[in-house]
């Protein structure tokens, strides 16, 4: 899977990821930002905007599609909003460059647990090393509800930047 995700990055082509073996209709559409260990992916939503930047644990992903007539459309979308990111998604290579930014920049992130199919824990990145991540876990208020060190083995994907996160931290400030 590596392989086809390095040559859809290097075409630039919109694809289909699917990571949730339990919800097979449920996927994620966007561009390949880099791949490694996670998969980061610039995402948009099915109207063509932009929703963030998600980190698929790599091994998670079980298939990706491109050339669909869904991907089509959304492409016609996508340019017609020309939405970006804002960042520079070169720099975004690894999951410790995401982790960077999201704590430095003070962004909310949403993190799911053991390919979960949830959005397990939203919150502010405090510290992190290679084996663990403090989290100041916000509420879907907006509300500071505790903190967290989770392990980051134990994550399958990390979501920034997007419309819910942005969400939170309109409702934080």
């Amino acid at each position: 899977m590596k392989k086809r995700l390095m040559t859809i990055k290097a075409t630039k082509q919109l694809c289909e990821i699917y990571s949730d073996e339990e919800r097979t209709t449920r996927f994620a559409v966007g561009y390949v930002i880099s791949c490694g260990e996670y998969t980061v992916v610039e995402l948009y939503g099915p109207y063509g905007h932009y929703d963030g930047i998600v980190c698929f644990l790599t091994d998670s992903i079980y298939q990706v599609k491109t050339k669909t007539k869904y991907l089509s459309a959304l492409e016609k979308l996508i340019k017609h909003y020309d939405e970006k990111s804002g960042y520079d998604l070169h720099s975004l290579d690894s999951i410790d460059s995401i982790l960077k930014v999201i704590k430095q920049e003070k962004r909310i992130c949403e993190i799911e647990f053991y390919e979960s199919g949830n959005n397990d824990i939203s919150g502010f990145i405090n510290d992190f090393d290679d084996n663990t991540v403090d989290m100041l876990e916000i509420d879907d208020y907006g509300n500071q509800c505790g903190t967290s060190t989770i392990e980051r083995h134990a994550v399958s994907s990390w979501a920034f930047d997007s419309c819910d996160t942005k969400k939170l931290e309109i409702l934080c400030g």
